[in-house]
């Protein structure tokens, strides 16, 4: 239980009293997180296309040949050389952990309740290994796998190997509507310029 002070003002005379706050916090049920987590240590934006906000969810449009019009990234891209541990965001329980033999190579999918209590699928892509299965309990901060570049990232220049991170209200991310920002679930927050940069 923490203190806080309560001022208030009655008849131009200020006031003040204590009342006791219980803060919330993680529990091992995992059912709720209430302290967010980096998926690495330091973590920082890759800029593979000399614009972090193209590798960032829904920022600025991406071009190429098979989408002229542009598209939008669907998740975000941080920096990490391959076998790097990979830290779980938030609490939750591991629905998926395996070799999706497509695009996205190894992933491990974790379901959790954010602060605010609503669902929330966490998906990390491109992974060397895993070191979690189905249906295992995690807190935030605990080490789920090894990063690598496994699926469409495996022909990367080194420099920009990263971890892609996804995030859903509802666990459906191939075609799903209700995909959102993963960063909102990270500890360390980036500023919106073509830099990125951290937020102190």
């Amino acid at each position: 239980m923490a203190r806080v002070k309560i001022y208030s003002i009655t008849s131009g005379v200020v006031g003040s009293k204590e009342i006791e706050v219980s803060e919330k916090k993680c529990t091992k049920e995992c059912k709720q997180c209430f302290e967010y987590a980096d998926p690495v240590d330091n973590p920082r934006l890759n800029n593979q296309s000399d614009n972090v906000n193209k590798n960032r969810f829904h920022r600025e449009k991406r071009y190429n040949k098979k989408y002229p019009n542009g598209y939008y990234h669907t998740g975000v891209d941080i920096l990490a050389p391959i076998g790097t541990p990979l830290k779980s965001m938030l609490c939750g329980i591991v629905t998926e952990a395996r070799d999706t033999h497509g695009d996205l190579g190894i992933v491990v999918t974790i379901k959790s309740k954010d602060k605010n209590g609503n669902d929330i699928w966490i998906k990390y892509c491109h992974l060397k290994s895993t070191l979690v299965t189905t249906n295992t309990k995690v807190m935030h901060g605990e080490i789920i796998g090894l990063t690598g570049n496994t699926g469409n990232a495996k022909n990367i220049l080194p420099q920009y190997r990263h971890v892609h991170i996804e995030a859903s209200q509802d666990g459906i991310f191939y075609g799903g509507k209700k995909r959102v920002d993963p960063e909102q679930f990270m500890k360390t927050k980036f500023d919106n310029t073509k830099k990125g940069n951290v937020i102190l």
